[in-house]
C-alpha cells in the first residue's frame, strides 16, 4: 500500500518558506524559474542547459506518476510571503526494502545562503524516517560543487568514496556518492 504524501510541509522554525509537492498547475511557474536561472543551474544541474518547457513538463508527469507508485517524493520550496517557487528537492528511488533514497536539490541564486535548503532537507529526513522507514539518504554531488559539499557535510553526510560517471550532450558528468544515515 502506497502512503499519501503530505501535500504541504512546514519547515520549523520557518515562515519564509514551505514545501510543497509537485502538482502540474505549477508548471509554467516553475519552468519560468528554471529559465530564468538557468545560467546559474546550468553549471551543477546539467539538465538546465537544454531543458525546455516540454521536457519540464515530461520531468513532472514522471515526477507525479512517481509520486502516486510510492517511488518518489518532489516537493516545491516555496516563499511563503509571496507564495512563489523558489527551487525544488526530489527524492527519488525510495527503497523500502533496503530502507533507502536518493536526493537532489536546487533552489533559485537568489534564495542561495540563507539555510533554506538544509532546513527543507532536514525536514524532509524526518519525514522520510517517520513516515517512509528510509534510513539511508543518498546524494550524488560533482566533486567541484563545494556548497553542496558542505551542505552535505552539516546534514551528516560523509564521502562513500564512489563516484558515478554518465554524459550529457557534449559534457561528461562525474559525481561523488554521500550518505546519510538516519
Amino acid at each position: 500500500m502506497v502512503v499519501k504524501p503530505s501535500i504541504k510541509i512546514n519547515i520549523p522554525n520557518r515562515d519564509d518558506v514551505y514545501l510543497r509537492l509537485y502538482n502540474e498547475k505549477d508548471l509554467r511557474e516553475y519552468y519560468n524559474l528554471i529559465d530564468r536561472d538557468r545560467t546559474h543551474l546550468k553549471v551543477f544541474q546539467l539538465w538546465a542547459i537544454d531543458t525546455d518547457y516540454e521536457k519540464t513538463r515530461q520531468n513532472m508527469i514522471e515526477n507525479i506518476q512517481g509520486i502516486k507508485q510510492g517511488t518518489r517524493l518532489s516537493y516545491f520550496l516555496v516563499n511563503s510571503p509571496i507564495d512563489k517557487i523558489i527551487g525544488s528537492i526530489n527524492i527519488r528511488n525510495i527503497n523500502i526494502t533496503d530502507a533507502s533514497a536518493y536526493m537532489g536539490y536546487w533552489i533559485s541564486e537568489e534564495f542561495e545562503g540563507r539555510g533554506i535548503v538544509h532546513d527543507a532537507i532536514a525536514t524532509l529526513m524526518d519525514y522520510m524516517s517517520d513516515s517512509k522507514n528510509i534510513n539511508r539518504i543518498i546524494l550524488e554531488i560533482a566533486p567541484e560543487n563545494i556548497r553542496s559539499q558542505n551542505l552535505a557535510k552539516r546534514l551528516g553526510a560523509n564521502p562513500t568514496g564512489k563516484f558515478t560517471d554518465g554524459s550529457m550532450p557534449g559534457r561528461p558528468t562525474r559525481t561523488e556518492v554521500w550518505e546519510i544515515k538516519l
